[in-house]
């Protein structure tokens, strides 16, 4: 589908998301498309015979969903849009974890969402945003940027450069309340706070480090030199977390997750991780295991 059509079409927002009249007629594309999920747990997926651990679970970066429509890159790693796996639905209440690259000058235009925490990372360039809040904003890296769909929102995302990619991160959590009041923020950190050590970038406490989210879950961010090695302290009992690599290599509870692996494990108090090699970059992700 080229960027016309798709801007044409509007894209829909949760997969549980339906048509309402303060929202209108919304039509459904193959980009941006979920499955509807008939239990939210952990999905059942324990690794099958291999050494990792029996409560974990580990998705190399090339097995995840790949989908190019020209103007956008994206990988998935739960099932997104026309990537459907069913061992892959999710993991715990994190939904959506896609890894996009948008061309110079291109974007999502403008569509709705509801009943999700959005959270988006960017990696590289600058993204513009608009919504029906009335935020106009420029998202760059550095930043972390959250929207809580609540009621329904709608929004648009472009790469604001005519020359230069833009990559990021887009996350989407469900949340513990539905229907609240959307809601958006934005905020720059400074990256120098993760040089070896979890820089907290997201939480459920609107007065802790980060964003917030209507979760019981804390993501944090790390940049560690090789052979630096770190413990992670589970916030919340029952809680899982789930590690993505976004540079380098790390070992994570005695195994080797490379870049843009993902790696997820719950009934843990703690998770040990260690870079393998130098400016080794790691986004934790601690979630609930079921809502």
């Amino acid at each position: 589908m080229d960027r016309k059509t798709f801007i044409q079409k509007g894209i829909t927002g949760t997969g549980i998301f339906a048509a309402s009249a303060a929202l209108g007629n919304v039509i459904k594309n193959d980009i941006d498309e979920l499955k509807e999920l008939d239990i939210i747990g952990f999905n059942h997926i324990p690794n099958t015979p291999s050494k990792i651990l029996e409560n974990s679970v580990f998705h190399k970066a090339d097995s995840r969903g790949h989908a190019n429509h020209g103007w956008l890159d994206s990988n998935h790693t739960f099932s997104f849009a026309n990537y459907y796996n069913p061992e892959r639905m999710h993991f715990g209440v994190l939904r959506v974890l896609n890894d996009d690259r948008v061309d110079a000058g291109k974007g999502f235009g403008t569509h709705p969402h509801d009943n999700m925490e959005i959270i988006s990372i960017p990696l590289e360039g600058n993204l513009e945003h608009k919504d029906s809040m009335g935020n106009v904003a420029v998202i760059k890296k550095g930043d972390i940027q959250v929207m809580s769909a609540g009621t329904g929102i709608y929004h648009s995302e472009y790469n604001q450069s005519k020359d230069d990619l833009v990559k990021f991160l887009q996350i989407w959590v469900f949340p513990n309340r539905k229907n609240v009041t959307p809601r958006y923020d934005q905020i720059t950190l400074d990256v120098n706070d993760r040089h070896n050590n979890l820089q907290q970038i997201l939480s459920p406490n609107p007065d802790d480090a980060g964003v917030w989210v209507h979760q019981d879950a804390w993501f944090h961010l790390g940049k560690f030199d090789e052979g630096f090695a770190k413990t992670y302290q589970i916030k919340k009992k029952g809680n899982g977390v789930y590690a993505f690599v976004l540079n380098g290599s790390f070992d994570i509870e005695g195994f080797t997750v490379a870049q843009r692996d993902g790696f997820g494990v719950w009934d843990i108090e703690h998770l040990q991780i260690k870079a393998n090699s130098q400016d080794a970059e790691i986004l934790l992700m601690e979630v609930p295991m079921s809502l």
